[in-house]
């Protein structure tokens, strides 16, 4: 597996969006093998003693920050994932409290709320370019099958796939293909950041909004023992 760090230029520089330079995860640890030094490895190859340590550690399956296994699909553990978005968070509402920019130190543009005119504009072009790549039902709001593939592999991974492929695209309670009717992927521990396969399965959009129904009711077998005595035709057991 390769692994793609980034050496990001300054991101304070006028409102520019940052220069980058891509460091070959392949090639770090072809010289690092010859070398067995993280130093020589980055000496020979111009880069930053840092960026070597973090390919190493990402080829290993930790994380960049620490020695803990990092999160599937990403190159941090959970708690050091976590402590990230806790510090842009904090970071970017003291730059919005001080009028500006988050992205560099320019005064905020007048129509945004975050960025300067630059990066306003910078992101709404990437938005679009975004937005543009995404899935689009085309026949009654049910997506075809490779419509599916593309919305699965985007947000679900390899574990979405699986699933999918072992369901065959069809509800795990009821059975209806997805031609019918739309599937959708449920979370069994109702945690969405739990992409583990074993944590996903497919419901159709009946069942998915049935089950979340009764999982947020204060008595769940009252209703459905309320259901067996007066619709027997239900034969809930």
């Amino acid at each position: 597996m390769m692994f793609m760090l980034y050496l990001a230029g300054s991101h304070k520089n006028g409102g520019e969006m940052p220069s980058r330079t891509r460091a070959n995860s392949a090639e770090i640890l072809r010289v690092y093998a010859e070398t067995k030094s993280e130093r020589e490895t980055s000496r020979r190859l111009g880069l930053h003693y840092n960026t070597v340590h973090q390919h190493l550690r990402l080829s290993q399956g930790k994380c960049r920050s620490c020695a803990n296994p990092h999160k599937p699909g990403s190159s941090y553990c959970e708690s050091c994932l976590q402590h990230l978005r806790d510090k842009e968070k904090a970071d970017r509402s003291v730059r919005i409290r001080q009028g500006i920019c988050t992205e560099c130190d320019l005064p905020r543009d007048p129509l945004s709320r975050r960025y300067c005119a630059a990066h306003r504009i910078g992101h709404m072009e990437a938005s679009a370019k975004h937005s543009a790549t995404l899935p689009r039902a085309t026949h009654g709001g049910i997506p075809t099958t490779k419509e599916q593939y593309r919305a699965f592999r985007y947000r679900y991974k390899q574990a979405g796939l699986n699933v999918w492929n072992r369901l065959d695209g069809a509800c795990a309670v009821c059975g209806v293909k997805h031609e019918k009717r739309a599937v959708h992927v449920h979370h069994i521990d109702e945690n969405p950041m739990n992409g583990a396969e074993e944590n996903l399965t497919l419901l159709c959009q009946r069942c998915h909004r049935t089950l979340h129904g009764l999982l947020s009711m204060a008595a769940p077998l009252d209703f459905l023992k309320w259901c067996a005595h007066h619709y027997a035709k239900l034969r809930v057991e």
